[in-house]
């Protein structure tokens, strides 16, 4: 095999390793955006760790919507992905089935730059059905992700995105 045949072999692999291999080993980028998975995360042994399917056992009926009901849920009619600037974004969900004392935590991403724009987090007080975040920051137009995270797995992510104009 000739030297430049060598030389674009060892290219080809090197590309194909860092193409298809770096996720898979649980490599991401600094600041990028978690995924909901049925994989467990590699390294994580803590108190608060959970399987995935436990973690998303969790936490149910995640909406996004401009108001709340009387509950603290997003109602079904005022349920959608599409906000203008300036409106509240609110999000919710059932915690019937968490261990009170859990903490949830809510960050939103920007889609396109998986930059982290906005974090919160509160506990599942007992007796709690739901929990409800507020998601109250003049968010440019764009389109962003929401990641509920609880222990240490992402249970639910929900799309969303803020488009120009009034309401």
């Amino acid at each position: 095999m000739s030297n430049g045949m060598m030389k674009s072999l060892a290219f080809v692999i090197v590309l194909a390793g860092a193409t298809f291999g770096c996720d898979r080993f649980g490599y991401r980028e600094a600041g990028a955006a978690p995924e909901a998975s049925d994989q467990e995360l590699p390294g994580s042994h803590s108190p608060g760790d959970l399987d995935p399917l436990t973690a998303r056992g969790y936490i149910d009926d995640v909406r996004l919507g401009h108001a709340l009901d009387p509950e603290g849920k997003v109602p079904t009619e005022r349920e959608t992905s599409v906000f203008h600037p300036r409106d509240d974004v609110h999000l919710s969900m059932e915690v019937t089935d968490a261990p009170a004392g859990s903490e949830v935590l809510v960050s939103v991403y920007d889609a396109t730059t998986h930059a982290l724009v906005w974090s919160d987090r509160k506990v599942v007080k007992p007796g709690r059905s739901y929990l409800d975040f507020v998601i109250d920051d003049d968010l440019e137009p764009g389109r962003y992700e929401t990641h509920v995270i609880i222990g240490d797995e992402v249970a639910a992510n929900r799309p969303f995105q803020v488009v120009a104009g009034s309401a």
